[in-house]
């Protein structure tokens, strides 16, 4: 998704990929290091991989650091710890709080696609002080966002059983199903709106999955649907930019 956007932002820096790469198994592993009431339920077996995550984090820091200051990227340095800061305290109490971020019900939903859209433009926005990010992108970064919104929501839904059995709150819990499926309804016609502003084959073909993909997701909890279709919509866009043509 971050070479998508770049790619159409015109901002091309080959260390992005490598921050991209490191700052996601950072955050996807911070958060899930940090246990969960629900996760006894939801994610049994996640306790099992507790070692592997840890050395994931903290190799991915010092990555994270390297790639940066090797290649100067100052501005990139700057935008890059607030993000950090916000994926730590988004899993982790900050001190002398009983909460985290992710605790407040729509902190939880909002944040993760706010700070990823925001890390995925990172770059366009900070090249040399000069944005290359114009009104002509708003639709396609509308479109992202509410992409990014649907993926958060078809994973608490997946574990909405879970969540409410151990009193976690989330859009799932928190909303009847037929309003949960509104708000899905409401996201998904959301980006169709988007996509009529600015047409892109790689969005269409972004949003047509995502279309497809709604009605499935009502029907199954299979791990499998949900690592590979749901996480795989973040992929979509940058295929659709390699494949069609055009």
């Amino acid at each position: 998704m971050g070479c998508y956007l770049n790619q159409i932002m015109g901002c091309q820096v080959s260390v992005y990929p490598v921050v991209w790469f490191a700052g996601s198994i950072f955050v996807y592993n911070l958060d899930r290091w940090i246990p969960d009431p629900s996760d006894q339920i939801n994610h049994p077996n996640r306790a099992n991989h507790q070692r592997w995550r840890r050395w994931l984090i903290l190799l991915s820091v010092p990555t994270l650091a390297l790639a940066t200051f090797w290649h100067q990227q100052w501005r990139l340095a700057a935008f890059l710890v607030p993000a950090l800061a916000i994926s730590v305290f988004y899993s982790v109490r900050p001190p002398g709080m009983r909460t985290r971020i992710k605790d407040f019900i729509f902190l939880k939903w909002l944040v993760p696609p706010a700070v990823i859209l925001a890390a995925l433009t990172g770059p366009a926005w900070i090249p040399a002080g000069n944005s290359l990010v114009t009104a002509r992108h708003w639709p396609v970064l509308g479109c992202i966002f509410a992409g990014l919104l649907i993926n958060i929501l078809l994973f608490d839904q997946r574990d909405r059983s879970g969540d409410r059995a151990a009193g976690v709150a989330t859009m799932a819990t928190a909303l009847a199903k037929g309003w949960f499926r509104g708000l899905l309804g409401f996201l998904a016609a959301l980006q169709i709106l988007f996509l009529r502003l600015d047409f892109r084959p790689e969005l269409a073909l972004f949003v047509g999955y995502i279309v497809l993909l709604l009605p499935v997701s009502q029907m199954t909890k299979n791990p499998n649907f949900y690592h590979w279709l749901v996480d795989g919509m973040l992929l979509i866009p940058l295929l659709g930019l390699w494949v069609l043509p055009k």
